[in-house]
């Protein structure tokens, strides 16, 4: 198996048409909310499907605009939460909150970070 069978690509016109909003620094609060809200549940859906049991570990803060969406999908999913400050200097992710529930050896485990840069945070997070 291979590292590229754990991903899953979307390719759907609305998440286009959300991005597209989400990028304008013109937009409202309420339309950043309401295409943030839609495109979360998109790709919540479509990678949540068929799979249990879950824990959602959102990356403190901007995980967190993701949380409602999983747990519409599923909401018996369990919380964690780990909070990570990257140095700026540096790029390295520092731990400042760490809060899981017990993990079980069956669980599916999703991070959710919609701040994907050099993907330190996530290597923190597995690496733990």
């Amino acid at each position: 198996m291979s590292s590229m069978d754990h991903i899953t690509v979307v390719t759907n016109p609305i998440i286009q048409d959300s991005l597209g909003y989400l990028r304008d620094r013109n937009a409202s609060l309420e339309t950043f909310r309401f295409h943030s809200d839609r495109l979360c549940s998109i790709l919540l859906s479509t990678i949540l499907k068929d799979t249990f049991p879950v824990t959602i570990i959102p990356i403190l803060r901007a995980g967190l605009v993701m949380i409602p969406a999983a747990l519409v999908q599923i909401p018996t999913a369990q919380v964690g939460f780990v909070g990570l400050a990257r140095d700026e200097q540096t790029a390295i992710a520092h731990e400042y909150y760490w809060n899981m529930p017990s993990l079980h050896e069956n669980d599916h485990i999703y991070i959710l970070d919609p701040m994907l840069a050099t993907g330190g945070s996530i290597a923190h997070v597995l690496g733990r």
